[in-house]
């Protein structure tokens, strides 16, 4: 008998290909852009917990736009997101495919429609894909500090919820320089972007081609 949770993960069944990257980046763009312009007015919840609750909306949201957008990376580059199915490799005596595998070069039916590649798991691929992988090490550094750091802000906020939390405004920084050098590397796009964290801080999210 198939799960209840199986059931509803086929409602969003899909073998990823390379046209579907735009929609990832138009989601991803949504995600961000609304991070960076939350406002405490925009929360609806008790005053005592605006400031709280938009915060914890701010990085959930900065977490998905930044796995989205790199998931729509990894499509434009020719590259699946799709979970390969170790069981039907192991039934068939076949060898596990190295990461990541390029679209076409797997049978579709070897793939988990249902399942994609979690944030970390992409992450861990990054660093073998073109042009990602001919850029400085610094510039690769950069990229993968706030990616690492938007990961946590999204695992965290949808895991737990406390009243409390250390701020370290540099967080946010790290992000927005890791988001500008992937959109020039990944994308050919110039970005600007500040998140609107602190009182009075100005928010910014501007997408243009690079000239």
């Amino acid at each position: 008998m198939t799960s209840l949770e199986s059931q509803i993960k086929q409602q969003f069944a899909r073998i990823f290909n390379t046209g579907d990257w735009s929609a990832f980046k138009l989601l991803a763009e949504y995600y961000l852009r609304t991070a960076t312009r939350l406002r405490k007015r925009d929360v609806d919840i008790g005053t005592p917990y605006k400031l709280l609750a938009r915060n914890a909306q701010k990085r959930l949201f900065i977490g998905v736009g930044c796995e989205l957008l790199v998931k729509a990376f990894f499509l434009k580059q020719g590259y699946g997101i799709n979970k390969i199915d170790r069981r039907l490799l192991e039934e068939r005596s076949l060898e596990r495919p190295q990461l990541p595998y390029q679209l076409g070069a797997i049978s579709s039916e070897l793939l988990i429609d249902a399942e994609t590649f979690s944030f970390n798991q992409v992450l861990a691929q990054l660093g073998r894909i073109a042009p990602f992988n001919e850029i400085s090490r610094k510039d690769r550094q950069v990229i993968m500090r706030g990616f690492k750091i938007a990961k946590v802000f999204r695992n965290k906020e949808g895991h737990i919820a406390t009243l409390w939390h250390t701020f370290d405004p540099s967080n946010y920084s790290d992000i927005e320089n890791a988001l500008i050098l992937f959109y020039r590397v990944g994308f050919g796009e110039q970005l600007e972007i500040q998140f609107s964290v602190e009182r009075n801080e100005p928010d910014r999210f501007v997408v243009n081609p690079l000239s």
